[in-house]
């Protein structure tokens, strides 16, 4: 059984990722239209739509329901840190958690590595089956569940880790807990900063950048 991990450009480390839409139901409004921060998903674009890269994001969508998933998982992830050296995983680089079992081998998985600084940027608090876990793998030295913010106007969440999307960088400062992603002025790119990991920094802000994304998020 092959699991697929994924490798971004962007990201210092690999990742695990689903069918974006499909397995993010928080993402969705009380009409079932996305939320503004999911209007331009970059995992419905680009690369994403090829049928190579939706062909693995599928069948990570059948083989995390084996029972082998937490073993082959655990196997992968410790590979894989030790190939990037910085022992970072990402969960989600596409999808969300959408089911209470695959939350629970999450926390399984990441108790079974705690060499590796896991990260989950995330919608599903939102649901109250979800949220506990959520909670518990925040209480684990060794990841970050980001509660990700629905706005594009830099309105932050009352959570220990969230996120949230600025369309104006200037009007957020960086403070203590609080960090402006830079990696618009880097091409895209994380580089050095492993951020998103930290568990000092309570919020980070994603500034939106892009005339196309700017233009489509202003039509919404």
């Amino acid at each position: 059984m092959i699991h697929s991990l994924s490798k971004t450009s962007k990201m210092p480390s690999k990742s695990w990722g689903l069918p974006a839409w499909d397995t993010c139901p928080s993402a969705r409004d009380s009409k079932g239209k996305p939320v503004d921060a999911c209007a331009n998903c970059y995992a419905l674009q680009g690369s994403y739509t090829w049928p190579v890269v939706k062909a693995s994001r599928e069948r990570n969508k059948r083989h995390w329901k084996h029972r082998t998933f937490v073993s082959a998982m655990v196997d992968l992830i410790k590979k894989e840190g030790k190939r990037n050296k910085k022992n970072l995983f990402r969960w989600f680089d596409s999808g969300d958690i959408y089911h209470i079992d695959l939350a629970l081998k999450i926390e399984e998985i990441i108790k079974a590595t705690p060499d590796i600084r896991h990260w989950i940027p995330t919608r599903q608090y939102k649901d109250k089956s979800i949220l506990p876990i959520l909670k518990r793998i925040n209480k684990l030295p060794n990841a970050v569940a980001r509660f990700s913010s629905d706005s594009v106007n830099g309105e932050m969440l009352n959570a220990p880790y969230s996120s949230t999307i600025t369309q104006n960088a200037d009007d957020i400062k960086s403070s203590k807990g609080v960090s402006i992603c830079g990696a618009y002025k880097r091409n895209g790119k994380c580089e050095s900063c492993t951020a998103c990991w930290d568990k000092r920094i309570n919020t980070i802000v994603y500034p939106l950048h892009g005339n196309k994304v700017k233009r489509e998020v202003f039509s919404v």
